[in-house]
């Protein structure tokens, strides 16, 4: 540090300054820089930082390091965003390892703005039973489907005439996960099988599973298969020969869902990770969150350019993540929320993001354009919340099994 006045340096003035005594301008300098180094090595002592950058002069702390640059050949993050720790596409480039110490997803992209609650209201109906268990999923003919596992039903909810039919789910135990294919089948993930329930007859064919295992969730991708997760594996069966196949990914997947050009994405809380299903018969691709990222839940826009996975953990956000490079592209935080168990987690018709909330205002939603949250106060919607789909016309459904209703906001 300079603490010479311009008085001191001023022409026709140094003779007068006590420094001047000490001869040249030269040896000046030289007793000045020594001074310098004195100083230096009186802090350096004092500091309690350990010297850990090579070169660096003791005492002095590190600058907090960048993200390194990606590997070869890939593009670049966007400005002041985490990149996955992943492979983020089937060619097998992988980026390198985050720094040390660093958790990617702390970084935020685009501070969300909560903004005050606001008010709708909910038509409901009764359901023909309730069930401890209970999910949700909209048909391409407009009614809504209810799996409720206490009582072995499946439930189908004309939305146009406003009635109600049931059906047994056959021989299949605890029908979980729901999903209903272009032709209007229904299927089921249940306890060691996968079920197809014909609404037209009401029949169902059951397709044991080879391992024997519980399916959990269940999604049908642009081809036709079905897809159902395991404990901790991922299935695809295929409906024409009845065959299916089990990839056990290492943890247990939260959330399943199916893009509109035939890839399936899978999100494993305990692995901080998404899984991506490209084709039959090839491993899958993984994407790192980045640890501590918690993800428990994902959706797909209508286009399926876009996936939005739901963290949890300390800092619940919501992320976007392009389907085909699997780099992030926005990130927003969710403030005011605490998650610590996947919650329902839907895509509107407007690119809306719609959480499961808790208390007075049962519902979050999102503008994943601008990041700003609003918590949803529907006075007369039972709860818990459940499940959530979204129906062919964009409205918002959702499902209190335990409450045994069925709801739609308005």
């Amino acid at each position: 540090m300079d603490y010479r006045t311009s008085t001191e340096l001023a022409p026709g003035r140094l003779a007068a300054s006590p420094l001047a005594t000490i001869g040249s301008p030269k040896r000046y300098k030289a007793l000045a820089v020594l001074g310098l180094l004195c100083l230096m090595g009186n802090v350096s002592a004092q500091n309690p930082y350990p010297p850990s950058v090579p070169g660096m002069p003791p005492g002095i702390p590190p600058m907090p390091q960048p993200m390194p640059p990606p590997a070869a050949g890939l593009p670049a993050p966007p400005p002041g965003m985490p990149y996955p720790g992943g492979i983020p596409s089937g060619r097998g480039m992988q980026y390198p390892a985050p720094v040390p110490g660093m958790r990617p997803m702390q970084v935020p992209g685009v501070p969300a703005n909560l903004r005050p609650a606001e008010t709708r209201q909910a038509a409901e109906w009764a359901l023909p039973m309730t069930s401890g268990e209970a999910h949700l999923t909209s048909g391409p003919e407009g009614s809504v489907y209810v799996s409720l596992s206490d009582p072995n039903r499946i439930v189908r909810f004309d939305t146009r005439a406003q009635r109600f039919s049931d059906w047994p789910s056959g021989s299949i135990a605890r029908p979980r996960g729901i999903a209903v294919d272009r032709q209007g089948a229904v299927w089921f993930a249940g306890a060691g099988a996968i079920g197809r329930l014909d609404p037209a007859s009401g029949q169902v064919r059951e397709y044991r599973l080879p391992s024997g295992g519980n399916a959990e969730q269940v999604a049908i991708d642009s081809r036709g298969a079905v897809w159902f997760t395991l404990q901790n594996a991922v299935g695809r069966l295929d409906p024409v020969t009845g065959q299916s196949e089990e990839t056990a990914v290492g943890g247990r997947p939260l959330a399943l869902a199916a893009d509109s050009v035939g890839n399936v994405w899978v999100v494993a809380q305990d692995l901080d990770r998404v899984f991506k299903f490209e084709a039959q018969g090839t491993p899958p691709v993984q994407i790192s969150l980045g640890p501590g990222s918690q993800p428990f839940g994902l959706a797909i826009g209508r286009d399926g350019s876009t996936l939005w996975v739901l963290l949890g953990g300390p800092q619940p956000a919501v992320v976007g993540v392009d389907t085909l490079s699997g780099q992030f592209g926005r990130h927003y935080q969710l403030p005011g929320v605490s998650l610590q168990a996947a919650r329902p987690f839907v895509l509107d018709a407007r690119g809306e993001v719609w959480l499961a909330g808790t208390g007075a205002n049962p519902f979050l939603r999102l503008n994943t354009a601008n990041g700003v949250s609003v918590p949803v106060s529907v006075p007369n919607a039972s709860v818990a919340i459940q499940d959530l789909t979204v129906d062919g016309s964009g409205n918002i459904w959702y499902l209190s099994g335990i409450a045994g209703r069925l709801g739609t906001l308005q």
